[in-house]
């Protein structure tokens, strides 16, 4: 009976670990800039003249098929 157990809390263990994983996968937020870079910026006056727009290529945005399946299952969910 004791053998069951710990096979059983082993598995648990591995499971969890591996949704603990794909969670991480699926949602982990990127990094964000460091407070100096904001710093920096903010001591000089913004001036609508010097902003560059990023510019799209005629096709639109740059996506792939992959991405767009991914980002329709979270849709759903």
């Amino acid at each position: 009976m004791d053998i069951q157990r710990i096979v059983l809390f082993a598995g648990l263990a591995i499971v969890s670990y591996m949704m603990v994983l794909a969670w991480n996968e699926d949602y982990n937020q990127p990094q964000t800039q460091p407070a100096t870079e904001q710093a920096s910026t903010s001591t000089q006056p913004a001036s609508t003249d010097d902003m560059t727009l990023p510019s799209e290529s005629a096709s639109g945005p740059d996506t792939s098929s992959e991405e767009i399946g991914r980002a329709s299952c979270r849709e759903r969910v």
